[in-house]
C-alpha cells in the first residue's frame, strides 16, 4: 500500500497493488473531494523544485515512477486520472 498526496504533501488516500487475479490490479481510495484524480500528479510533492529547474517527465506505470524517483530521476510524474 503507498500514499496518495497532493502537491503540497498532504495525504489525500491509498493505492495500492493486490495479488489476486481475480480482483481488479490496482486498488485506489474512492474519487472526492480530496482524492480527485483528474488533478493530482503521483510524485508532485517530491519533483515540484526540480520541475521548475528541470521540466517534468510523465510516465505511465505507478512502479515506473517509484523505480525511478529511487534510481535518482526527481522529475519523473505519474497522472491518476484519464482525464
Amino acid at each position: 500500500m503507498f500514499p496518495i498526496r497532493d502537491s503540497h504533501g498532504n495525504l489525500v488516500g491509498f493505492w495500492a497493488r493486490t495479488l489476486d487475479a481475480s480482483e481488479p490490479k490496482y486498488l485506489n481510495s474512492a474519487q472526492g473531494p480530496l482524492f480527485d484524480k483528474g488533478r493530482i500528479l503521483f510524485a508532485m510533492d517530491r519533483a515540484r523544485s526540480d520541475i521548475r529547474k528541470e521540466g517534468a517527465v510523465i510516465v505511465e506505470g505507478y512502479m515506473d515512477a517509484i523505480a525511478a524517483h529511487q534510481a535518482g530521476f526527481k522529475t519523473l510524474l505519474r497522472r491518476w486520472g484519464l482525464r
